[in-house]
């Protein structure tokens, strides 16, 4: 059952709506990073695969043994790059300190929904930048 043209409908064994699941790239991180950030987990655990799953579900499990903080946040920008059934976005987020953050999605499309399988942020993405930075800061003896 559809509910528009971005989301598909969950449902329980009553048929009850539950929750809509997103059908194209954006929308998925634009739902991942909402529910995450304020710490609701269910359809992010339904639209993560591999190592963000895990991710989903240790946090999970970290807000169940003391209640994280909810963490405000807003995109600034969020494109994505889609090739048959492999999309990457770049999402730049506003954190409630004013904070700026990149980050980049990959996702893979298997059997019609999008899934979550990596979230790396910019500090992630360039550790060799870092490295050569500090390597020119550094003189010879």
């Amino acid at each position: 059952m559809t509910t528009g043209a971005d989301e598909k409908v969950a449902t329980d064994k009553i048929t009850k709506p539950v929750l809509k699941l997103p059908e194209t790239p954006e929308s998925l991180v634009r739902a991942w990073e909402d529910h995450v950030n304020n710490n609701e987990f269910e359809l992010p655990r339904m639209i993560s695969k591999g190592e963000v799953l895990n991710f989903v579900n240790s946090v999970e499990a970290s807000n169940a043994d003391q209640k994280l903080p909810v963490f405000p946040m807003k995109i600034l920008t969020l494109k994505c790059d889609e090739l048959d059934n492999v999309a990457n976005c770049t999402c730049r987020i506003q954190q409630n300190d004013s904070s700026e953050q990149t980050f980049q999605y990959s996702l893979v499309k298997d059997n019609g929904q999008w899934y979550l399988t990596k979230v790396e942020s910019e500090e992630e993405l360039a550790p060799t930048s870092k490295v050569k930075n500090i390597n020119k800061s550094i003189k010879p003896l």
